[in-house]
């Protein structure tokens, strides 16, 4: 598997106790939906996914408003 590449039994596998396997997916489609992620399948046949130009787009604005509530919030004060 590819670095940037997200498989979705490894996600819910680390999120088990955090969030419910049906949360995960739920929030991962509406990534797809809104464009920030595409699933493919890789070499493997297994189902991934990978963030599209627009998802790396929105990461690097999170990063530079260091961190995701900031983001929300309307960036750096």
């Amino acid at each position: 598997m590819d670095d940037s590449e997200i498989d979705l039994n490894e996600l819910i596998n680390r999120l088990q106790g955090s969030l419910e396997p049906d949360k995960i997916s739920r929030s991962i489609r509406s990534l797809v939906k809104n464009g920030l992620i595409e699933q493919f399948t890789n070499e493997k046949g297994d189902f991934v996914f990978e963030l599209t130009e627009f998802g790396k787009e929105v990461a690097k604005q999170i990063d530079e408003e260091d961190g995701l509530d900031n983001f929300l919030q309307g960036g750096k004060k």
